[in-house]
């Protein structure tokens, strides 16, 4: 009874977002839109709804992240809630474009249909898998103990290659030297290598060492020295080489990293007494108040990193910079893509591209120094990709970053807004649920998503699919490189479970 409400909530949740976004599609089409502060709590009603429903998992991390990603840039408008005259960023082309509330309301509709979108693909994905597998408990019945893992040397070598390339691609100054992003910072090896991934690759690598430890017989010296080894990489390049030079890119691999902790299948295979939920709940309240010091500390690096250089009689207050940091920052920045989408298509100057992007995306999978060294001109580089259409470089008012939703609606119109975030969502709680396994592809895949999870929403697509090319050279390397330490595993017969909110991928059926 309880698997045949989980599957009519999915079908109700689903067909609910399904229709929201035809009628929001509808009613954008038509210019029937209404006023602008009831588009703004309806964005924020739908956002704050559908993430309190969804339950593909048992916390569903990995879905609520990427619908808080994909909202988030917007958050900014919130302030014409309260001043008609308000400003969300402050310089001259954003200004008259930020006061035009029609803009700011088409904006902010392609956005509702987006994130319909999105959240259907998420039910529709849930709602096949509650379908087709019967609910049992605990994700993780099946010992994982004396599986198949990598040697203490091979993970010493990997190590060292994440930690070389993330050095590589770290500025060679300070803040405290250079202001950030300047010539004198410096852009580092990579960059002038050609190898601008080398930072996430060092991170995916990281991930790979995490998983596999997972598989290792738990409390042995080889698991400890796995786990000991990569945090302590982990927090020097953190520290060192990313907040210290003013990056934010390590975002990722630290939300990454908890997920995994929190999301670990030795939760259930050494604690079969305990309900899974509560044992995720517990560690998720061990990590809380870690995660919002670091949230605090993000948010501000991104003002501070632009006068720490500076001379003392610059400083602000530490509520300042925190206060600056929310209201101009990354998530905000790529918001202008956005606003200036919405400025063509209200005027009508926008050029649809046709799928064309997304040819390009395949015509620029060869890795930069590949194509460099066989003289292969890739028709996505740095100075030419949709993260350029609406740079401040092209006459425009972005300054980085681009959404997903401007380069499906530049490609397909707003049509294509919700079917692109539709695939979207099928994917991420495809990846969720698979994760639910404990195979190391499915947690590695899990936590390669999450890793790219901030860059994929903020700076576009090319960034996942260099992950999931990525997640496979990983995953090969794993099986060429790992042996076995021990007999095989036994499998351990489940206990009857009726837990609505227990999702089992297809790949246990």
């Amino acid at each position: 009874m309880n698997h045949m409400a989980a599957r009519t909530n999915h079908g109700l949740l689903a067909l609910a977002w399904l229709s929201g976004g035809v009628v929001s599609a509808l009613l954008f089409v038509t210019a029937q839109l209404p006023p602008l502060r009831v588009t703004i709590l309806l964005l924020a009603t739908l956002t704050v709804v559908g993430i309190a429903l969804l339950r593909v998992t048992e916390l569903s991390f990995m879905s609520r992240l990427f619908v808080f990603l994909f909202v988030l840039p917007f958050s900014a408008t919130l302030g014409y809630l309260f001043d008609n005259d308000y400003v969300w960023w402050q310089t001259p082309a954003a200004i008259l474009l930020c006061q035009d509330h029609m803009l700011i309301n088409e904006m902010l509709s392609m956005v509702i249909v987006g994130l319909c979108g999105l959240m259907a693909g998420i039910e529709v994905v849930a709602l096949r898998v509650s379908r087709t597998c019967p609910v049992v408990p605990g994700h993780f019945e099946t010992s994982l103990r004396n599986r198949p893992t990598l040697m203490l040397p091979v993970v010493g070598i990997l190590l060292a290659v994440a930690f070389v390339l993330s050095w590589m691609s770290a500025p060679t100054q300070t803040i405290f030297v250079a202001a950030y992003a300047s010539a004198e910072a410096g852009g580092g090896m990579a960059q002038e290598a050609g190898l601008n991934s080398s930072y996430l690759i060092s991170y995916l690598i990281l991930i790979l060492i995490c998983v596999d430890a997972e598989h290792d017989r738990p409390g042995s010296y080889q698991q400890s020295f796995k786990l000991i080894a990569t945090m302590t990489v982990t927090v020097y390049i953190v520290v060192v080489l990313q907040l210290l030079r003013g990056d934010r890119e390590c975002a990722g691999l630290l939300a990454a990293l908890v997920m995994l902790y929190i999301s670990s299948p030795l939760t259930a295979a050494t604690r079969k007494r305990v309900r899974q939920g509560f044992l995720q709940m517990s560690r998720l309240l061990k990590v809380g108040l870690p995660l919002a010091a670091c949230a605090v500390l993000f948010l501000a690096l991104g003002t501070l990193r632009d006068s720490a250089s500076r001379s003392s009689s610059d400083n602000r207050s530490v509520w300042q910079v925190i206060a600056d940091g929310a209201s101009e920052n990354t998530w905000t920045a790529v918001a202008l893509n956005n606003l200036g989408l919405a400025a063509d298509y209200h005027y009508g100057n926008i050029e649809y591209l046709y799928g064309r992007t997304y040819f390009d995306y395949v015509l620029s999978l060869p890795p930069g120094p590949f194509a460099k060294a066989i003289g292969y001109e890739r028709p996505l580089e740095a100075d030419a990709n949709p993260g350029m259409w609406y740079s401040w470089q092209s006459g425009s008012i972005a300054c980085g970053g681009i959404h997903p939703v401007v380069v499906a609606f530049k490609n397909f119109g707003i049509l294509g807004v919700f079917g692109v975030m539709f695939l979207c969502g099928a994917f991420i709680c495809w990846c969720e649920t698979n994760n639910s396994n404990g195979t190391l592809s499915g947690r590695l895949m899990f936590g390669c998503v999450a890793t790219s999870s901030m860059l994929w929403f903020w700076y576009g697509d090319m960034t996942m699919i260099r992950t999931l090319m990525a997640w496979a050279i990983l995953t090969v390397m794993h099986r060429c490189l790992s042996s076995s330490h021990g007999p095989p595993p036994r499998s351990v017969a489940p206990a009857p479970h009726r837990d609505p909110l227990t999702v089992v991928p297809m790949s246990l059926c």
